[in-house]
């Protein structure tokens, strides 16, 4: 009954907080808590994976429902009559009765129109041009197909480049989802002795928060910590500075400025590098704006990333594939 009365005494003398301390030290993390935390993580990083994969697919497949066909020159007649004989008083001479012979004559006359780049009266035969009444309106409207279906070749020509080159980005980012599904693999793991700490901190505040503590598979400390009012913590100017103390390493925030909200912040260790960055720009003489365009940012992983989109041309034009090009 002494010794009974005596611990009565003594448990009423201490102090709250140090029986915060205590029960700090002797508490185990809840169950479940840091693998939610490197769930959500990795959650997070698949979501932005996913949506850079959407923007890609309709750059990729942009302007690909073209139904022409462009294999065969011999279209370039056929629009071309369709144009200019649909009218014509002899267009069932031409085209039924005598349609092996006005064939002939558009193949005949084909090689020196390619070779050339358009059709002139010399290239068909002079049974053609004399009986034929629009024969200047018909070689106008051959050329202009065919100036279109260069064109439709250049742009496809070209269009397969940029495909090709896109599909090599799909692997780049097959290699960053095989990263994302390691996290689960490699990442560090808790670090429980952090994470009381920080439960310790945030209970001295009065603030009630689910918090986990772990390292990534770089082995950068990651904090999350989740609350109804994380205001009293966030309206601290120096907040980093003093949660880097409590965490024992310098904390920075993340990239995603949406992980910090009154009722969720994320503080990742800070990188051992700093860098300054300077921008300057110069447009084209005689132009309104450059036609090249650039960005930086740091990735989740602490990786500093410049683009420069350089080559588009000048201009306005330019300047909106150049913005595509880096916002892809």
């Amino acid at each position: 009954m002494y010794e009974g009365f005596a611990a009565t005494v003594i448990f009423a003398l201490l102090p709250d907080s140090f029986l915060e301390y205590v029960g700090g030290i002797a508490q185990l993390p809840a169950p479940g808590t840091v693998e939610s935390g490197l769930r959500r993580y990795a959650a997070g990083r698949a979501e932005r994976i996913s949506s850079a994969f959407r923007d890609l697919y309709g750059t990729v497949f942009k302007n690909l429902t073209g139904t022409e066909n462009d294999n065969d020159v011999a279209t370039v007649f056929d629009r071309a009559a369709g144009t200019v004989c649909v009218s014509c008083k002899n267009k069932d001479e031409c085209w039924q009765k005598n349609f092996v012979d006005t064939l002939s004559i558009m193949n005949d006359a084909t090689p020196s129109m390619m070779k050339r780049g358009k059709l002139v009266k010399e290239d068909l035969a002079e049974r053609f041009t004399e009986k034929c009444p629009s024969h200047y309106t018909s070689i106008s409207a051959v050329n202009s197909e065919l100036r279109g279906l260069m064109y439709r070749r250049q742009f496809r020509s070209r269009l397969n480049e940029n495909r090709s080159a896109a599909y090599g980005q799909y692997k780049e980012l097959a290699d960053i989802i095989e990263g994302v599904a390691k996290e689960f693999n490699y990442a560090k793991g808790a670090d429980p002795l952090a994470e009381r700490r920080m439960k310790r901190f945030l209970r001295a505040m009065d603030i009630e928060a689910n918090g986990s503590v772990f390292r990534d598979n770089r082995g950068r400390l990651r904090a999350i910590i989740e609350s109804g009012h994380l205001g009293p913590l966030l309206r601290k100017s120096n907040y980093l500075e003093i949660m880097s103390g409590v965490l024992g390493v310098r904390l920075c925030k993340p990239p995603m400025e949406e992980d910090i909200t009154e009722r969720r912040l994320v503080v990742v260790e800070a990188e051992p590098l700093v860098v300054s960055v300077g921008i300057a720009g110069m447009k084209k003489e005689g132009e309104p704006v450059s036609g090249d365009r650039g960005t930086y940012f740091k990735t989740d992983q602490g990786i500093l990333c410049v683009i420069l989109a350089d080559g588009m041309g000048s201009g306005e034009e330019a300047a909106r594939e150049s913005i595509n090009a880096v916002k892809t």
